[in-house]
């Protein structure tokens, strides 16, 4: 994928509220902030079969690479 693409199902992914919670203001703002730096990290390991996510906002980033 390119970095457009993880940036739009990243978007997609956030308003179905399957990777954060929509109802908790935190997670929200978390997201929001780090969704442009989130994309460039999943650009850069995606295709990796091993990936240690130590403390990324819920389990955003793993999320997303599985996808």
């Amino acid at each position: 994928m390119t970095k457009n693409q993880i940036k739009k199902e990243f978007v997609r992914l956030f308003q179905s509220g399957q990777i954060t919670d929509l109802s908790i203001p935190s997670q929200v703002d978390t997201f929001k902030s780090s969704m442009d730096r989130y994309s460039e990290i999943i650009f850069a390991f995606q295709g990796r079969k091993r990936v240690l996510d130590v403390g990324c906002g819920g389990g955003v980033m793993l999320s997303m690479l599985k996808e």
